[in-house]
């Protein structure tokens, strides 16, 4: 007979969140990144991600305040990204929804009508650092004035930047939003965690004068004066506490894996496990507040389903003008139009249209996430 575990989880905060990866990679490779990996190893499924979603819902467990999308980077394919977000709107009922992104100038256009005009996104946290890593170009501060949402401007620092490097970060974007300077999560350990003694801290101190701190068992936020913020975290979010695993985040991957942690390796959900998860009398959402609810991880809502090949007729020359197409795409809003493709080299268009490709089949491993095509 097959025997089953209970595992308690404890949400350490107010707010847990749940973070969506997009199925779509970035074009960067910072070397701080927590993330890059596990888009070569997790194969991007929309349709496999739904499912997670509406399975990990339908346990009646989880309550999320917060979501956040992040990749990848989101603005890869705005579209997509919409569809996601209206999805996440009708499958999880959640208080904020914020986005990571670069804001990649080739998107900046789309992304700023996407911002300005969806009414669920809460908020944008842009990165912008001091030491530069963007292999794919990014959009002038300039085109951050026409954003109408709040923004948090975040560089992540490796303790060699200046007083003069923080300062002239500080002064460019200052006027854009609050500037949140991080720690790399690769390299903080639980020692330097919450020391008041850290150099980074120090040195804004000095700078912009201390205020107050937050904190819990994985990250700690300085508070200063001029609206700045210094944040430091560990590379995961969940942590193991005597009889019980605290957790701060449920991640959902680009192929579909619901994970307790960042890390794929340790913290997936346990297929057969009596879990218990246990939220603080604090928390946000009024109605789960110290609440203790059983639920049973069904292996199913971690299954990946296989993407099928849409088909689609397409013109035989390539024009490479998909994105100033003005024919009436079949595949237009589906995340579709300059997606990957077999055997052409730009996105979806139309015959007749002015874009268009010599494919026959799109094959990213996506799905449109409100239906078929």
């Amino acid at each position: 007979m097959a025997t089953t575990s209970n595992t308690t989880l404890k949400v350490g905060r107010t707010n847990l969140a749940l973070t969506v990866f997009v199925p779509v990679d970035c074009k960067n490779n910072c070397p701080f990144c927590t993330s890059k990996k596990n888009y070569t190893t997790h194969k991007p499924d929309g349709k496999a991600m739904t499912a997670a979603i509406q399975g990990l819902m339908d346990t009646a467990a989880f309550a999320f305040p917060d979501v956040v999308i992040t990749g990848g980077e989101p603005f890869a394919n705005t579209g997509l990204l919409k569809d996601l977000i209206d999805f996440l709107n009708e499958a999880v009922p959640f208080k904020n929804l914020y986005i990571n992104t670069t804001l990649p100038q080739s998107s900046i256009k789309d992304a700023v009508a996407l911002i300005n005009s969806h009414d669920r996104i809460t908020g944008v946290n842009v990165s912008r650092h001091i030491k530069t890593f963007y292999y794919d170009p990014v959009a002038e501060k300039e085109a951050l004035f026409s954003i109408n949402k709040p923004l948090h401007i975040n560089c992540v620092l490796d303790g060699t930047e200046t007083k003069d490097d923080i300062l002239d970060h500080y002064t460019n974007y200052s006027p854009f939003g609050q500037v949140v300077f991080r720690a790399d999560y690769t390299t903080m350990n639980q020692g330097e965690l919450h020391s008041m003694l850290n150099p980074t801290f120090l040195l804004l101190d000095e700078l912009f004068g201390y205020d107050y701190s937050t904190q819990c068992h994985v990250c700690h936020t300085d508070h200063f004066h001029k609206h700045v913020i210094y944040h430091r975290g560990v590379e995961h979010s969940s942590i193991q506490l005597r009889d019980y695993k605290e957790v701060n985040d449920v991640v959902l991957l680009q192929d579909g894996s619901l994970m307790l942690d960042w890390d794929p390796a340790t913290s997936k959900f346990a297929s057969g496990t009596d879990y218990t998860i246990e939220y603080p009398a604090n928390y946000e959402i009024e109605a789960f507040r110290g609440k203790k609810i059983p639920f049973k991880f069904d292996a199913a809502v971690n299954q990946k389903t296989t993407s099928k090949k849409r088909k689609t007729k397409h013109q035989s020359t390539c024009t490479g003008a998909c994105s100033s197409c003005t024919q009436n795409c079949p595949l237009a809003g589906t995340g579709y139009r300059n997606a990957p493709v077999v055997g052409g080299s730009c996105g979806v268009g139309v015959s007749g249209g002015s874009g268009g490709c010599g494919a026959s089949s799109i094959d990213d491993g996506m799905d449109h996430f409100m239906g078929g095509c």
